[in-house]
């Protein structure tokens, strides 16, 4: 397969997963998923596909994310703005942002690393609320 074939497959792939993301049905996505999928977050503990679809229901349920324009940075490797938002005990609707980087592998997505600033109120304000949850 050439490597244009390779990235365009490798794209839609993960355009699949953010389409996905928004319909809040992350669960279903196992089968485009590497038996080893990999998923951290301002790279804190691992997590595996399961426990990565367990915590995008918990976020869901409270937040939404819009994803900006995803971009190649290589044959296997796509960056995502994004935007969070959720209201907030300060605002009806706060906001934050951040990136994702994804990793394809054989044709199944591999690792999903999410970046932010964690002085953003709205993340604080949602760690507070999965602390409670705990």
């Amino acid at each position: 397969m050439s490597e244009i074939k390779i990235v365009d497959h490798n794209l839609r792939l993960v355009e699949y997963f953010i389409s996905e993301f928004y319909t809040k049905k992350t669960w279903e996505l196992s089968h485009i998923a590497s038996p080893t999928f990999v998923f951290d977050l301002n790279d804190g503990e691992p997590m595996d596909f399961a426990e990565y679809a367990e915590s995008m229901k918990r976020m869901y349920s409270v937040a939404t994310i819009k994803f900006g324009d995803l971009k190649a940075a290589g044959t296997e490797q796509f960056v995502a703005n994004w935007v969070m938002s959720m209201k907030t005990d300060r605002a009806e609707m706060d906001s934050g942002s951040g990136y994702t980087e994804f990793t394809v592998e054989r044709g199944l997505l591999q690792n999903v690393s999410v970046f932010f600033d964690i002085k953003q109120y709205v993340f604080q304000y949602y760690g507070e609320l999965q602390s409670a949850e705990i």
